[in-house]
């Protein structure tokens, strides 16, 4: 994970450093991943997407004027990649057999109702959430990328874990008489 102040970093990356532009990269991959899954992007696209977002930073990174801009002119370029991808034409994707899972039936059925409730979040509320819980970015960090305050994203925060867990409590209870919650 990369410190909350990559400045000196990025600047050594703009000026042409290879080694800096790949610690940015290596440092920022994981995150931009929960970026691109927050905005919709499908497990399978990530790979790509992934190597695209890499081929525009090394492209564009001398076009950075501020280097602490980096990390949400980073996430730009990742969403504008996604984006690009989602315009253009393309096959339909082939479905073959389902692979064998190494996880048992109830880990895939929680996995999926994780997911499931995730794709409902609003996209202001599930982006900070997985870069939170999943990236273990700093709300510093997440402000940063996200080019809000540090109290938006404590505010989305707290709001995304609420729909989160009003929108798995909603789905255990399809189908099945549920108790309410004690205190609500």
């Amino acid at each position: 994970m990369l410190a909350d102040d990559l400045s000196p970093i990025v600047r050594r990356a703009v000026a042409g450093d290879r080694r800096a532009l790949e610690v940015l990269w290596v440092g920022s991959r994981r995150s931009l991943a929960a970026v691109l899954t927050a905005a919709g992007a499908r497990a399978s696209e990530l790979p790509d997407l992934l190597q695209e977002t890499a081929f525009a930073l090394t492209r564009g990174i001398g076009t950075l004027r501020d280097p602490a801009t980096f990390r949400g002119w980073l996430r730009r370029l990742a969403l504008n990649t996604l984006s690009s991808a989602h315009r253009r034409p393309h096959e339909a994707a082939l479905e073959g057999e389902p692979c064998a899972s190494p996880f048992s039936p109830d880990d895939v059925d929680r996995t999926s109702a994780v997911r499931a409730a995730l794709a409902v979040l609003p996209a202001d509320y599930r982006e900070p959430l997985l870069l939170k819980a999943v990236e273990g970015l700093s709300q510093r960090a997440i402000a940063g990328m996200l080019g809000v305050p540090e109290t938006t994203v404590e505010s989305r925060l707290v709001r995304a874990r609420r729909l989160l867990r009003e929108a798995l409590q909603r789905r255990n209870c399809e189908g099945a008489p549920c108790a309410p919650r004690s205190g609500t």
